[in-house]
């Protein structure tokens, strides 16, 4: 006759397990869906950026007083997030610019990126990772001359 006998894992082993696994789906919903979901879709009348749990912004035409290439070095760099998601070059959401300004921005890499200025004073950066073909569809839907 035999007998056998298992050891089976503390029951603070489980606590911590459903900890890591939190973590993890955390981690997931933080870091990975905002700039999966992301995105900003041009038409003749408005600009439109958002995703999960970064803001939807809509910039009407109508409201617009100017739109314009730029480059981040020309004092259009973020040096504070007030509010959104940044990983290295990445930016969306809020920011405070190195030349004292607020701005929406959704810029994934790169220097090259589109300020868009409303009557307002209010200023949003774009700059997509294909920035060029961005520029085309603002050419094409007349945003930009």
């Amino acid at each position: 006759m035999e007998y056998v006998f298992k050891l089976s894992p503390p029951s603070y082993a489980w606590a911590i397990f459903a900890a890591l696994a939190c973590a993890l789906v955390v981690a997931l919903l933080l870091v990975i869906l905002p700039p999966m979901t992301f995105r900003i879709t041009v038409s003749k009348d408005r600009i439109v950026a958002g995703g999960f749990m970064i803001k939807t912004i809509v910039v009407s035409r109508n409201d617009v007083a100017s739109v314009e290439i730029s480059n981040l070095s020309d004092g259009l760099k973020p040096v504070m997030r007030l509010w959104g998601y940044s990983i290295g070059p990445m930016k969306m959401g809020f920011f405070k610019l190195e030349n004292g300004e607020n701005a929406f921005m959704a810029v994934s890499q790169g220097r090259e990126v589109v300020v868009v200025r409303t009557k307002e004073g209010k200023l949003y950066i774009f700059g997509p990772s294909n920035i060029d073909s961005f520029i085309d569809a603002l050419r094409i839907c007349g945003w930009i001359r």
